[in-house]
């Protein structure tokens, strides 16, 4: 599996090289979400899924892991470019999915406000 790794100053944008989301590619995505929150000062990272035409089930199952470790770091894990016939079956497995890679950034900067206002309040 070659996917790539896109590191930006907010955020690692991780880009999917499968056609299909299958279990070995989700516990491969899993391990590059976990390198990434264990080693990088990074805590949001997108998951591009453009070239991704079909998912399995257990993938999904597979990938709210990366969610929790994303929860742990207090961030975010955001998937965009799926289809939009996909989003409430996402949404269902606890995985947030964005039509694009604006939406997910705006997702990134958005949470952020949000934590610098809680902050600001105490």
């Amino acid at each position: 599996m070659t996917d790539s790794v896109e590191k930006t100053e907010h955020f690692a944008v991780i880009k999917c090289s499968s056609h299909k989301l299958e279990e070995s590619e989700a516990k491969y995505l899993l391990k590059q979400v976990r390198a990434i929150f264990e080693t990088e000062p990074y805590n949001y990272v997108l998951i591009d899924l453009e070239g991704v035409k079909d998912f399995e089930e257990d993938a999904l199952a597979i990938l709210t892991d990366a969610v929790l470790l994303a929860e742990a770091k207090t961030g975010l894990l955001i998937f965009f470019h799926g289809k939009e016939a996909w989003i409430d079956t996402f949404a269902d497995a606890a995985l947030t999915l964005v039509p694009t890679r604006h939406e997910a950034i705006e997702y990134v900067y958005m949470d952020q406000l949000e934590k610098k206002f809680l902050s600001d309040e105490e």
